[in-house]
């Protein structure tokens, strides 16, 4: 018969384990409602390559500690072990059990769902545009048919490898729409391993953008295979220019369709 204070105990464990569970879920289902909750998917875009790699890690943690804990209470419960000296060899086990879960989420998110998140990221940067003058679908221009409809600066900064820019041609109507994608959550491919691999660890602001002068960033990036560690120098756009852009896609967003006009 089961002491009705250790009886106590597994039960507040069983509790902590489902409310790791329950966060662990309610985590993925705040992540994919406000993913829903997106119109623009430049901003989708965005949003996931920042926000899926920790929203998964964070669910990933939350499950293992409550691996740990259910591994120790079927231990505890079915085989019976009882006694400190017992309680410590299931402590250990399910410690074990719970370690070897998380390292091979670890692995998964370190070397897998790079390639995973990158299909992602493609789905949403280049699922079909429709016009919405002609209703017909719309051109993406290659990287030489779009340089003669961005702006100098537009340019510069894809060549700083900080932003990039599409730009989608309604050739019935001339209609145009240009894309900016923020491409420094991305993960690259690593120089040394040639894996997607290379992640932004950390950047630091050289020199602040002003209202009409281009900023300097200096980003860290380390390979989680590897470990290979690089660091790059990239431009910001001048305050004017981001408010600018900031300014088109509002437009492109709220003008009622059928009444868009170029830009």
């Amino acid at each position: 018969m089961m002491d009705a204070s250790l009886e106590n105990i597994f039960r507040f464990m069983a509790d902590i384990g489902h409310a790791f569970v329950g966060l662990s879920l309610f985590m993925l289902l705040l992540y994919m409602i406000r993913l829903k909750s997106f119109k623009s998917r430049t901003k989708k875009y965005t949003f996931v390559s920042k926000r899926e790699r920790p929203v998964l890690t964070g669910s990933a943690i939350l499950f293992s500690c409550s691996t740990a804990l259910y591994s120790f209470l079927i231990i505890e419960l079915t085989i019976g072990l009882n006694g400190a000296h017992y309680f410590w060899i299931a402590s250990i086990l399910s410690i074990g059990v719970a370690l070897a879960v998380g390292y091979s989420l670890y692995v998964y998110f370190s070397y897998y769902h790079p390639f995973i998140l990158e299909k992602r990221l493609k789905d949403i940067r280049f699922a079909p545009m429709i016009s919405p003058r002609s209703g017909k679908p719309m051109t993406l221009l290659n990287e030489a048919q779009e340089d003669k409809f961005m702006s100098k600066e537009m340019i510069e900064e894809e060549e700083a490898s900080t932003i990039d820019y599409d730009v989608w041609i309604d050739k019935d109507s001339d209609y145009k729409v240009i894309e900016r994608y923020d491409t420094r959550f991305d993960p690259e491919v690593c120089s040394s391993c040639n894996f997607r691999t290379l992640m932004e660890r950390r950047s630091e602001v050289i020199k602040k953008p002003q209202l009409h002068e281009q900023g300097l960033l200096r980003k860290s990036y380390e390979c989680t295979y590897c470990r290979h560690i690089e660091s790059r120098d990239v431009t910001l756009s001048s305050l004017d220019k981001e408010a600018e852009y900031e300014s088109y896609e509002k437009d492109i967003l709220d003008i009622p369709t059928g009444k868009m006009t170029s830009t």
